[in-house]
């Protein structure tokens, strides 16, 4: 592709959008890394952040380059085929990041349960459910209880 019609406006085009495209990159890889829990791969967590980080890089070097061919057209720099390859680069991560982000580790780390009881004057058995209720309609202090092997849980005193 040749800009020797308009250089000025192929590059200014490039520096307008540039910019735009490291933005979004960045709020991109802010909500991958929001999604990440403890169970997620690390080998997952390295190559989404090199892939974020070079697409990066490739946005700010292509917005350095564009903006100083802008102040002298004369300049060496980036082909502007490679510059068209960069922005495409990167517009496809933006694009495809929420997709691959939501299916590359769909496991959801299990919720951790707790059983709340009241504390009365007579040991009894208790339910997940009666305890979760009984805590609710009291004002008594509450306990963690915790539920033996193949048991219902019980009250301690």
């Amino acid at each position: 592709m040749g800009t020797s019609g308009a250089p000025g406006a192929f590059w200014g085009a490039v520096a307008q959008i540039a910019p735009v495209l490291a933005l979004t990159l960045v709020l991109e890889a802010r909500v991958a890394v929001k999604k990440w829990h403890d169970a997620t791969p690390k080998s997952l967590k390295v190559s989404q952040g090199i892939v974020y980080g070079l697409a990066g890089l490739g946005a700010v070097v292509v917005m350095q380059d564009a903006l100083q061919r802008l102040v002298n057209s004369d300049q060496f720099g980036l082909a502007p085929t490679a510059v068209l390859w960069i922005v495409g680069g990167v517009a496809g991560i933006v694009i495809l990041g929420p997709v691959v982000t939501a299916f590359a580790d769909p496991y959801e780390p299990p919720q951790e349960v707790t059983l709340v009881a009241v504390r009365s004057e007579q040991p009894r058995e208790l339910s997940a459910t009666s305890a979760a209720e009984e805590a609710h309609e009291s004002e008594a202090p509450a306990q963690t209880v915790e539920a033996g092997e193949g048991g219902p849980a019980h009250l301690e005193h």
